[in-house]
């Protein structure tokens, strides 16, 4: 394991957004992590946990910070559970399902997220959430201490676990077998995103939360705002919850055309637009 100064976290963001970090690492095994949260305790740094970067709108400058990315990545199967590292990406987790004919996660296809950061995001599609099939979590807290959670204990709702202050190692899902065509159903899904979806360029995916009540692309739609541009990051003209991102954008950019869509969706319906993205400010 190797501790990287003045990292350029940019280069790993989804959105190539971003600062550095004072301190950066990368963990692949449970042995890494306990050395690096030993580590930052005996620097006394503060920590932000890294999956695959895919959610995070982060300010250039320099964070006086250890950031660390989780890169655990392995499947266990015993007949319908299985035992993931919290840095395998939701994809491959998915197509091993597939080829195992196990039914659950399929809707959660095309998120682009490790399985550690889809949980804590608690990460869902219109047909389904993560912690559906999830039956616990493995953590270690920032003292280094290991507990196992089960999914009674957590308080998931839409796009929240509550789950702060520990590090997620290892998930466990419980599945069931089926004789259904897996494959032609990922297929239907990753169809349905292409076509209402800008996958063919550089996106947020969704900049604010939705809800039971309302859809925040079509708050967006309805107030005139699909093309709506400030800098190098304008909404999409295809789903107006998502931003579309140009080279050379900057924080300020993407920040201040999240204001302006909230404020104008909170003067012209009376409903405050709630981030699904994180947003890291110096």
């Amino acid at each position: 394991m190797k501790i990287i100064k003045n990292f350029d976290l940019k280069k790993i963001l989804n959105l190539n957004i971003g600062g550095k970090a004072l301190f950066y690492a990368k963990v692949q095994n449970l042995p890494e992590l306990e050395e690096i949260l030993r580590w930052r305790k005996t620097k006394g740094v503060n920590l932000k946990i890294l999956g695959k970067g895919t959610n995070i709108l982060m300010q250039e400058g320099l964070f006086e910070e250890l950031f660390l990315q989780i890169n655990i990545d392995y499947i266990f199967p015993q007949d319908q559970i299985l035992r993931v590292g919290a840095g395998t990406h939701l994809n491959r987790l998915i197509k091993f399902c597939v080829k195992n004919k196990l039914k659950g996660l399929e809707t959660l296809w095309g998120i682009p997220a490790s399985v550690g950061g889809a949980i804590v995001k608690n990460a869902s599609t219109k047909w389904g959430e993560i912690s559906e099939r999830l039956s616990n979590i493995k953590v270690l807290d920032l003292k280094g201490k290991k507990f196992t959670i089960p999914k009674k204990m957590i308080p998931f709702s839409y796009r929240y676990s509550g789950i702060k202050d520990l590090v997620i190692y290892e998930a466990e899902f419980k599945l069931e077998k089926t004789k259904e065509s897996l494959d032609e159903k990922i297929k239907n899904f990753f169809e349905y995103r292409r076509s209402t979806q800008p996958l063919e360029y550089k996106n947020s995916g969704c900049v604010f939360k939705n809800s039971l009540e309302f859809s925040a692309g079509e708050l967006i739609e309805n107030v005139g705002l699909k093309g709506y541009s400030i800098g190098k990051v304008s909404v999409s003209l295809k789903h107006a919850n998502f931003f579309i991102v140009k080279e050379g954008a900057r924080f300020s950019d993407f920040y201040n055309l999240m204001e302006f869509v909230k404020n104008k969706v909170k003067e012209k319906t009376g409903i405050e637009l709630e981030p699904d993205l994180v947003i890291w400010k110096i």
